[in-house]
């Protein structure tokens, strides 16, 4: 899973459902599914559109900290 937003993200594999509008669910965290359905796909690339917005907490905790120009935006140009 790749760009996760409160109202949805992108996904890379292999085996994915394909059909623009099935329904799937996402395990987050353990409690946590999140509903939605197939947006889009591409190749081996999937976009899910959620049925319902993911509170910002959920996100952040996703949010890659360690990721270099996240620390430092003076890199950003580099």
């Amino acid at each position: 899973m790749r760009n996760l937003s409160q109202s949805g993200c992108l996904i890379d594999g292999t085996a994915l459902p394909g059909d623009i509008g099935a329904p799937v669910a996402i395990d987050l965290l353990p409690g946590l599914t999140v509903e939605g359905e197939v947006a889009w796909q591409l190749g081996e690339s999937m976009g899910i559109f959620f049925l319902a917005p993911l509170p910002l907490s959920v996100v952040q905790g996703f949010a890659l900290d360690d990721w270099p120009l996240r620390a430092d935006w003076s890199q950003a140009g580099d």
